[in-house]
């Protein structure tokens, strides 16, 4: 979402590099190749002279304002804003994937790589993205845009939460490992 936000910027801070696809046929077996054409950065210069505060400004007023989850999509092979209705974002993504946050994957544009965020989740991302553009119109400081949350919704999948445990939805029942009293021991390899 940040590299999408700085190829919008204008001048954008970053560049939107093509990808190059290439077939060739060996064995009677087509070969698809897809890379990111690297020459495309040689003439890139980025203009942006804004300052780190400003762009976090920025990043914030894009995300509560103009970006809208329910119909555009984070791509990085694309400086304009895809807007798409629910229909065309089934189309266009693997059909097993959810739209509510749709987030392009650069190499495979069938590929929705925001498809696990549900949709409590995008609404409570895109709440969060207001509430810092009003914090910051208001003036506040940077350490209470970073504030946590003071209640953190559950969604329905496993969620963990800086010093909590996971949780794994409404009602459903603790994973064994995380039942109370069992101490989380990191796998060794």
């Amino acid at each position: 979402m940040v590299a999408h936000f700085l190829q919008w910027l204008s001048p954008p801070a970053l560049p939107i590099v093509p990808l190059v696809r290439e077939t060739s046929a060996e064995d009677e077996k087509a070969i698809s190749i897809e890379y990111w054409e690297e020459s495309a950065y040689d003439s890139f210069s980025s203009n942006c002279t804004e300052s780190l505060g400003h762009l976090l400004y920025k990043y914030f007023t894009y995300y509560a304002t103009k970006f809208d989850c329910s119909r555009h999509v984070v791509s990085l092979r694309h400086i304009e804003l895809i807007e798409l209705t629910i229909p065309e974002m089934r189309a266009k993504f693997q059909e097993t994937h959810r739209t509510c946050f749709c987030v392009e994957d650069p190499v495979d544009e069938t590929d929705n790589i925001g498809r696990n965020i549900l949709p409590e989740a995008a609404e409570y991302i895109t709440s969060e993205f207001q509430r810092a553009y009003n914090l910051i119109r208001r003036g506040d400081s940077f350490a209470k845009i970073c504030e946590p949350p003071r209640s953190v919704p559950q969604f329905h999948g496993p969620t963990v939460y800086p010093g909590s445990r996971p949780s794994f939805g409404r009602g459903a029942p603790a994973h064994p490992a995380y039942s109370p009293g069992t101490a989380f021991t990191r796998p060794s390899f």
